[in-house]
This record gives structure tokens, C-alpha cells and sequence, in this order.
């Protein structure tokens, strides 16, 4: 799997995706010694995903509850609404964000952890610009989350329509630990070359 922006910049991938095909759940426990969500911070999570039919219904959630594919937050494949929806609580509740498509998405969670109370919020950033997360102002929906911090990642399979895929996980506390080696297309250093070229030649004819 592989993600590339309108600017032409491309996330590598390592390969090893995950999938989940007909009904069922898969998930793993985040290690608190390597990331601790339950302290005060901003964490980054992005992942890219695929559903092979638009008809599959399926989860991709940051869990507290095991197994547990209700909580959220979540991206949820809905194909009754033929959507894709953020959940991120009662209030604002489930946000729609795109049509359901078997395209390659890349989205990038933010969390604002505040254990004191129940401010934690959460911002999703689908498919964006991966030059820096200011070029995505009006690209992020925002959504607060009412539960207890993730301590979990589960996919979930809800029918036997197609497959759920799931590649690419990272994991940090800025943008660019979880969007690195965003690299322009070949056609990208084509144009670049080709500016370059054009003022090395204005220079030499200013020499001449």
C-alpha cells in the first residue's frame, strides 16, 4: 500500500499490511513504555487503510475496552451510508467524512490527552499534505472523545463483504514522526530539475 498527496509527495511503505476479511476482530495492546497515553500530551497516530468493497462494513478503533468495537475513537466504513465517519463521542457524535471508495487512505489522528478531566479531543487528518500539518488547516475535522485514553487498537470486520487492510502504523508526539520519508514523485524532481536547469542557464548568460 501506498499514499501520495495532490503535491505529489508519497509516503513510503515497508510492506507487512494487515487484513481482516470476513467477520471478526483483531487487535493489539499499545506498550506504555514506549508511548504513554495517559499522560498530558499530544500524540500523532496515522496509519493508511483500504476496503476491497464498498458494500464491507468495518472499524478502525482506539480502544479502551479490549476487544470492544463500540468505543470510540473510531473511522468507521459504514456501507449502509455508503461513508466513512469519524465517531468521537456523544457530542459531536459521528461526523461523515467521504464516500465510501476502495482507495488507499492515509489518516492521521491527533490527541490532546487531558487526564484531569474529560477534555480530551480529537482531530482527524484525511489524507492530507504530508509537507507539514499547517498546509492541512481546512482538511481537519475535529471531534472530542469522552472515554478513557486508548489503550488499544482493534480492527474490526462487521460483515463478510471484502477485506479491511491495514498497513503502516506509527506512532509519536509531532507530525513528522508519524509522516516520515514523504518524498516527492519522480515527476516532482522532474520539475524540479527543470527550474534548476532554467537558472543555471539565466546564471551562465549573465556570466557570458
Amino acid at each position: 500500500m501506498s499514499y501520495t498527496d495532490e503535491n505529489g509527495s508519497s509516503l513510503s511503505t515497508a510492506g507487512n499490511s494487515i487484513y481482516r476479511a470476513s467477520q471478526g476482530k483483531s487487535y493489539r495492546s499499545f506498550d506504555s513504555s514506549v508511548i504513554d497515553f495517559s499522560t498530558d500530551n499530544t500524540y500523532y497516530v496515522s496509519f493508511l487503510f483500504q476496503v476491497t468493497d464498498t458494500a464491507k462494513e468495518a472499524r478502525i478503533v482506539l480502544s479502551n475496552g479490549g476487544d470492544a468495537d463500540w468505543p470510540e475513537p473510531a473511522i468507521r466504513i459504514n456501507h449502509e451510508a455508503s461513508s466513512f465517519s469519524l465517531k468521537g463521542g456523544s457530542s459531536p457524535g459521528s461526523r461523515i467524512i467521504a464516500s465510501v471508495d476502495t482507495e488507499t487512505h492515509l489518516a492521521v489522528m491527533k490527541l490532546n490527552v487531558n487526564t484531569a478531566g474529560n477534555g480530551h479531543n480529537l482531530e482527524l487528518y484525511w489524507d492530507p499534505l504530508l509537507s507539514s500539518e499547517n498546509a492541512n488547516a481546512n482538511t481537519v475535522i475535529d471531534a472530542g472523545f469522552e472515554g478513557s485514553v486508548p489503550t488499544n487498537l482493534l480492527l474490526s470486520s462487521r460483515n463478510s463483504n471484502g477485506e479491511i487492510r491495514f498497513d503502516e502504523l506509527r506512532i509519536g508526539t509531532t507530525w513528522d514522526s508519524v509522516t516520515p520519508n514523504a518524498i516527492p514523485e519522480p515527476s516532482a524532481y522532474a520539475t524540479l530539475f527543470g527550474a534548476l536547469s532554467l537558472g543555471m542557464g539565466l546564471l551562465r548568460r549573465r556570466r557570458d
